[in-house]
This record gives structure tokens, sequence and C-alpha cells, in this order.
């Protein structure tokens, strides 16, 4: 590169004699690698560029390796005045780049050659000839237009992943819906009646699912009965507290808990679930109903009642297809796993029982692995299944998936990460990694304010990143040396 420059130093000056003030000459210069091919595009305006009528200027753009050692060039352009155009017009075969100097339209130059490796760092500079009759050379130049950096650049985040709590305690909870039918005004089970063996076999299949698993420990089974809001509210009462009694007793004489660990609730009328419905529909009258179910000052005894009398038209449709799925039950198991002593059990563990370990338990077994291999990234997205909700695992899985390049799911844990000074680094890197360091830099200068160490690192790749051209090329100002 240097030596191309004090070539250029030498040469302006032999030829400055022959050079004016237009700088409309060439314009819309692209230059760039596409793919297996290198390109040179550029608009050419000949009527800017002026020769005597005797005299000509060939234009060829010229590719030089970053330590001169090799070079190409491109097909040239040549602007001819009045005699020598039609001279070289007569003379030359058709495929030369001839235009008449001050006259015509502003063409388009497009060209390009195969791309060798030592293109990725190199100059594209404009190799000037003036010259006259009989080919004789008046003057030459070689004006460097861009400088051409393909290096690949790599955005080399520091990851920051949040070791989770080691808890002294491990609980979780199971809970589900089982929608075990009622026939209307009866509390007994019918097994005949709608689906009413699987939901309670759910039910039973959860429970025992914490009972052989030897590393639980039972706390609580939590049933929860609901009754549809239709019929007078005490009758309302009964059933619901009737119909979550009989589930209880089914599934504590089909398991081998004690009674005292059962807990029971009820709701008489489930307008919670009605409101779901409705906000969900289509019904011409939605809003109003969802007023209506709002209005918490109507009494309970005569809610129904109201709601029937208000809405006529629609009621016949939800007490036959509505008010039926609100008769359920919910449960939930509380249970706790005992701790596991070393690196080794807890890798045994995460191959037949995942959802016994914390999220303690998954961070260290990942960190047993080498960073970025894959039992490493394994690890994390079990620790993300296991708690879908916690912020913490969406994150840790969030760097992973980030570190393997695996964009498109990184995005998708962002969005459960939260907005800890940690999530906020993290989508800073997210944008960096995709090329979008606009988005990135305010990203990882808030992530500097809330105290995240790293981000000064990212803050500096980016800016740097961003001082470069999309394509890594830097066009160098050229117009008034273009004659």
């Amino acid at each position: 590169m240097k030596h191309l420059f004090t070539a250029v130093l030498a040469l302006a000056a032999m030829s400055a004699g022959a050079q004016n003030d237009d700088s409309n000459n060439i314009y819309d210069l692209s230059t760039g690698r596409d793919g297996s091919r290198m390109f040179v595009n550029m608009t050419v305006n000949p009527k800017e560029i002026h020769q005597k009528i005797n005299s000509r200027l060939e234009i060829k753009p010229v590719l030089w390796a970053a330590d001169s050692s090799r070079s190409v060039e491109f097909p040239s352009v040549t602007v001819a005045g009045k005699n020598m155009y039609y001279y070289d017009l007569r003379d030359n075969d058709s495929t030369m780049n001839l235009y008449r100097a001050g006259k015509g339209e502003p063409f388009s130059y497009s060209v390009s050659l195969p791309y060798e490796d030592w293109m990725e760092l190199s100059t594209l500079a404009f190799k000037q000839t003036q010259s006259g009759c009989c080919g004789a050379i008046n003057a030459q130049d070689t004006v460097p237009v861009a400088i051409i950096d393909l290096r690949p650049r790599l955005f080399n985040p520091r990851f920051d992943y949040i070791v989770p709590l080691d808890t002294a305690e491990k609980r979780f909870n199971l809970s589900g819906r089982a929608n075990v039918r009622f026939i209307v005004n009866k509390t007994n089970i019918d097994w005949n009646y709608a689906n009413n063996y699987v939901e309670l076999d759910s039910i039973l299949k959860t429970v025992n699912a914490v009972k052989d698993n030897p590393d639980a420990t039972v706390e609580s089974i939590w049933l929860k009965g609901f009754a549809s809001p239709e019929g007078p509210y005490d009758n309302n009462v009964r059933l619901a507290k009737g119909r979550t009694e009989v589930v209880k007793e089914y599934v504590r004489k089909n398991s081998s808990f004690p009674a005292s660990v059962y807990h029971t609730d009820y709701v008489p009328e489930d307008w919670e679930g009605l409101r779901e419905w409705v906000a969900g529909s289509s019904l011409a009258a939605k809003e109003e109903m969802l007023a209506f179910i709002d209005d918490t000052s109507i009494p309970a005894p005569v809610r129904n009642d109201r709601f029937r009398s208000r809405f006529p038209q629609d009621y016949n449709f939800i007490l036959t297809n509505v008010y039926p799925p609100l008769r359920h039950t919910d449960y939930r198991i509380t249970y706790t796993i005992r701790k596991y002593l070393n690196v080794d059990e807890i890798r045994e563990v995460m191959k037949t029982r995942p959802q016994n370990l914390s999220q303690n338990e998954f961070f260290l077994l990942a960190n047993s692995y080498p960073h970025g291999s894959p039992e490493y990234d394994e690890v994390f997205d079990m620790a993300v299944r296991m708690f879908p909700e916690s912020e913490t695992a969406n994150l840790n899985a969030a760097n992973s998936a980030m570190n393997r390049g695996d964009y498109k799911m990184a995005e998708k844990y962002l969005a459960n990460a939260g907005n800890s000074p940690q999530a906020v680094y993290g989508r800073g890197i997210l944008k960096a990694l995709q090329k979008k360091y606009g988005e990135a830099l305010p990203l990882f200068e808030e992530a500097q304010k809330l105290g995240i160490k790293d981000a000064a690192d990212a803050i500096e790749q980016t800016r740097t990143a961003m001082e470069r051209s999309a394509n890594g090329v830097t066009y160098l100002p050229y117009g008034n040396k273009l004659k």
C-alpha cells in the first residue's frame, strides 16, 4: 500500500498540467465482493471530460494488493476528443468502451472479475493515461479511490451468565386442571358421563409421578372445585364443596398419601372463567358482558339471574356450551426434592429425572463441560425447559444460543429474560452479532450505566464496527483528480 501511494504522488505531479477543475465526470462508485466475483460499478459522464481534438483519456480501474505484490486490471473506458474519437472508432474493435469527450449522456460502467484471496485487503485505483496521435503517451497517473478491507469483522462478546441461587430447599409445584363433569345439581361422579375417567386419571398420574420419585417428599395436595353460575347461589356453594370433596376422596383412596396433606377450596360460581371465554369471543355484546362481569357491586345471589335477563339472546348458547366446562377441578401438588451432592450425581439425574434439578444444579453441571460444547448447550436448554418462566434460565439459555450462533432461539429466550442489567447487555450482544450496531450501542451504554463491566469492551467493539462501511470499503475523495 505504501508503494502505491508513493507512486501516486509522483504521477500526480507529472500530470498536473493536464487537469482542470471539473468534478462531475465519475460518480456513484461502488466496489466489493459479490459471491465469487469482485465488482466495480460507477457512472461516467463524458460530457464533463474535456479533451483536445487529437487526444484521448483512458481510465482503467486497477485493483492492487495491500503489499503491492499483485494487481489486476478491469476493462478500461476511453474518452477521446473529436478527431481521436473517430480515429479510434474506425480502427479499434467493437468491444472498446469508447466515448466522445464533451458529448453524450452519463453511462453506467459495471464489470466484475473472479475473486481471489489477496483481494481481501486491497486498494482500488484509477489508472489514467493521456495519449495523442500514434499512441504517444503524454501523461499518466494512478489515483486511489477506495480502500478495501473484506477481512471478517467478528464481534467477540463476553457473555454475562447469572449464577442461580443455591436454595436451601428445592420446592416444586405440579399443577393442572381436570374437567370432571357433573350432572346438573349432582355431586356424585358418573363414570359414564363426558370424559370423567380420563380427567380423574390425569390427577392420579400427576400425584403418582411424585409418589414414585424416590427423591421427592410431598408437602401438600391442593384441590379447588368450581361450579358454573346457573341456579341458586346457595345450591352452587353446596355443589362446589361437594364435588371438590368427591374428587379429593377419589384421589386419596387411589394414592398412598395421608389425609393431612390434602387441602381443598371451592368457587361457587366461576365468573372468572366465564369472563375469559367472553373476552375471547366475537359476541356483539362482548364489551357490555365484560363490564357486567367486572361489576362487583352486583350481589352474588342475583348475579346470574340479572346476567340472563340482561343478555337473553346469548344466554341459552352460553348455558349449553360455556357453563359445562366451568365445572372443573384445579389441582396443585407441592413437593420438595433432596439436594444432590456432586456433579456426577447431577449428571445421572439429568438423564432420567431432569425435573428434580434446581437451576443452581443445572448451572453447576453446565460449567463442568467446556464452554460452548454440545453438552454445555444441552444443559442450559434443558434448564429453560424445566423452568420456562425463569428469567435467569432464559437469559443463560440465550447466552448459550448466541454463543453457538442460534440467534433465532436466542431472541426467543431474551424475550422472557426480564429487564435485569444482564438481560439488557444480552440484548445488546444479540443486536451486535446480527450486525445491527446502531441498535446495539444504546443497549450496551445502558448496561454500562447499570454496572455491567464487560459493556465497556462491547461499546468499543461496536463503535469500531460502526466506523467501517457495511461492505468493508472506504471511499476516498477523487473528483478533481479524474480528468
